[in-house]
């Protein structure tokens, strides 16, 4: 399945519609910073809104966005020319910045599939090998019968 993306995904992503190629890598870049470090600060996303002549929490709701197409491309492994046609078809954005987007996500697959494998969840392992035979006594009504149970 390619990727999905919702509507409120987009409409964050709306903002860099006004962005030239240029800035927009540099968007790109501090979203794959992020997946590195962080989510950056306050007076970081100012001081970016400002040079970018962007509203602060516009930029850091864009930010998240990027960061999760990011995320979602390394998840789902899609090759370069899917990966291009997915974002040419879903998100509101030129033809420079969904190239410069492709260009980070690809750079960025490996960090965020080892930073997914961290949070993932372990596989079931056996801690111990140890057999145990449990062994029910009957009752009366059981007439001396006994259950045995095999448990690990």
């Amino acid at each position: 399945m390619i990727m999905e993306m919702g509507k409120e995904l987009k409409v964050d992503l709306e903002v860099l519609k006004t962005l030239d190629g240029e800035a927009f890598e540099q968007v790109a870049a501090i979203a794959a910073a992020q997946l590195h470090s962080g989510a950056p600060g306050s007076k970081a996303i100012k001081t970016a809104a400002a040079t970018l002549n962007l509203g602060a929490e516009e930029l850091a709701a864009a930010l998240e966005a990027l960061s999760f197409v990011i995320t979602e491309s390394a998840r789902q492994q899609l090759p370069e020319q899917e990966l291009r046609t997915a974002l040419q078809e879903q998100l509101p954005l030129s033809e420079a910045a969904i190239e410069s987007l492709v260009r980070v996500s690809l750079a960025e697959i490996p960090h965020a599939r080892r930073v997914a494998e961290d949070f993932g969840h372990p596989l079931p392992a056996f801690r111990s090998l140890e057999w145990r035979l449990d062994v029910q006594m009957g009752s009366r009504c059981l007439r001396g019968q006994a259950t045995p149970k095999m448990t690990i």
